[in-house]
């Protein structure tokens, strides 16, 4: 019997896996309760992550990251 896991659930909600695996995980859904019931809960984490709207960071502030990082960068290359 093959172990379905928590990331292999995921992988399918995402249609990432092998097309065998993809049977696979089809089957036990049908046949499984519990398997089924975690697809659905993934399924909806999906739909609702795939709302939200991302806002970037303004420049300002990816600039301020990336002179910080150089900085700690030079000091390492000069040993302070």
């Amino acid at each position: 019997m093959v172990t379905i896991t928590h990331d292999d659930l995921l992988q399918f909600v995402y249609k990432e896996t092998s097309p065998e695996k993809t049977i696979r995980i089809q089957q036990l859904a049908e046949s499984d309760s519990d398997i089924k019931e975690r697809l659905e809960v993934l399924q909806s984490a999906k739909t609702r992550l795939e709302k939200i709207k991302l806002i970037s960071p303004d420049q300002r502030s990816l600039d301020n990251i990336f002179n910080y990082a150089e900085r700690g960068v030079e000091e390492m290359q000069h040993g302070k």
